[in-house]
């Protein structure tokens, strides 16, 4: 049977303070409150475990204290405790909100994509009145005639409806492959729609969105 290994001794805390190689170690057994010290446990003319400084080995700091601690922070309050850490403390950079605007002209209300639709669609659409245009046309040849892709045709001519410059005067027809007949409002026709709608504010922000009310003071 193979002999059994002694047991080894327990390391005393005068043998862990006495070892250079275990210097740092004893940081636990060296580490003192930042309270003053208790009524009856020592004091000022008195001698007790409250009053002793006990030193700390040159570069190792008691637990709860950072060594930089000192140039983060400022003079503790009188009365306060100091507890030793001190971080700095990430202040959020201010980002304004996007400015609101009056939509003076019709072109004010649509971002680049909208308004490159609407002027290829009248730029193409016959004449029906003095304030607006009639033309046929499917998401292909919209797509050839303004230059954008057939899904930004889609989002675009929607987003023309919704804000008041184009209608859908008839659907397309499957059977005769014809697209929508759309009603294009003329620039002027366009802002006595929206004024009417309280549609005559907007925000500028990926895009433009109208809103219902002007900012303060306007």
């Amino acid at each position: 049977m193979p002999k059994r290994q002694p047991k080894p001794e327990p390391i005393t805390p005068e043998e862990v303070m006495g070892s250079p190689a275990l210097q740092g170690f004893d940081t636990f057994l060296r580490y003192r409150s930042t309270e003053g010290p208790e009524p009856g446990n020592g004091g000022a003319g008195e001698s007790g475990s409250g009053s002793e400084d006990i030193e700390t080995p040159s570069g190792v700091a008691p637990i709860g204290i950072s060594p930089t601690s000192e140039s983060l922070r400022g003079d503790t309050p009188a009365g306060d405790q100091d507890i030793g850490v001190y971080l700095p403390v990430p202040i959020a950079e201010f980002k304004p909100g996007p400015k609101i605007r009056r939509a003076v002209k019709a072109q004010d209300g649509h971002s680049m994509g909208e308004q490159a639709v609407y002027q290829a669609l009248w730029n193409a659409a016959s004449v029906e009145s003095a304030d607006a245009k009639l033309i046929r046309i499917g998401y292909g040849g919209l797509q050839s005639l303004c230059g954008l892709d057939k899904t930004n045709c889609k989002d675009n001519i929607r987003s023309l409806i919704e804000k008041l410059a184009v209608e859908v005067v008839s659907p397309f027809s499957v059977k005769r492959n014809e697209g929508n007949t759309y009603r294009i409002f003329s620039p002027g026709a366009i802002l006595r729609r929206r004024k009417a709608a309280g549609m005559e504010w907007v925000i500028r922000n990926k895009g433009v969105r109208f809103v219902d009310h002007p900012p303060t003071g306007d």
